[in-house]
Parts: structure tokens; sequence; C-alpha cells
């Protein structure tokens, strides 16, 4: 399993990596097959995506990426909204994105691909650490 803040080469099994023009950077993602990693970065789709909206990037976020996140079967991907305090969760079902649920300060995420990953928004958005 590999955590980082690195290139994701968006393919579909066959494909050269070199040939795509689909490379993400995501602020966070979570890859269980070891084949994929390689020195560039992540050669396929991560398991969890977690993409952290800002101004300059929420359109690219919630649409580009999210649609890209999707056509390659990434699992699950989170949409953390800092100014309002929440987190989306999508989650693939029949190759579509089925938004599970939307966190807000205060609950724990829980992921549905990795049941013992929780995230307690309490502190992801804790006013104390923000400024």
């Amino acid at each position: 399993m590999g955590l980082s803040l690195a290139d994701v080469y968006l393919i579909h099994p066959g494909e050269d990596w070199k040939e795509t023009r689909n490379i993400l950077q995501p602020d966070l993602f979570i890859v269980c097959d070891p084949s994929k990693i390689h020195d560039r970065g992540c050669f396929g789709a991560p398991d969890l995506v977690v993409e952290v909206r800002s101004p300059s990037t929420a359109a690219k976020d919630v649409g580009i990426k999210r649609d890209l996140y999707e056509e390659y079967g990434v699992k699950e991907l989170w949409i953390v909204h800092p100014v309002e305090g929440t987190i989306t969760e999508h989650i693939l079902e029949n190759e579509k994105y089925r938004i599970l649920q939307l966190y807000a300060k205060g609950q724990i995420v829980q992921s549905l691909t990795f049941p013992d990953l929780r995230v307690d928004l309490e502190e992801v958005f804790n006013e104390d650490q923000l400024h």
C-alpha cells in the first residue's frame, strides 16, 4: 500500500502509460496494488482519492477530475470542502459515481473501501488548527 503526493497516470489495462494525457496529481491517494507503484508515480487507478477544493481548483476537482476518476475506476473519491467544513464521499457503482454521504464537522467519515479508515472531521476542521 502506498500514500503519496505524486503523479497518477490514468490508464486502462493494456494501455501504455507513456501515451496517456490523463496525468493527475491528487492531494492524497491510496493504492493497494504494489504493481501500480513506479518511480514516476501510480500507473492505473488508485483505490481511494482525496481532493481538497480551493477556489482556483473547484471546477477542475469536481468536474474534469471527478469524471476521469470515474472513467478509470477509482473506487472511492472524497472531495473536501474546507470553507464549508464538509467532505462528499463518492462510491463507484456500476461504473458510475454515487454520492454515498455528505459529512460535516462533528461527524466521522467512514470509508466504504477501507472499513478501518475513519477520519474525525472535528479534528480536520478544527478552527484552532486552520489559523
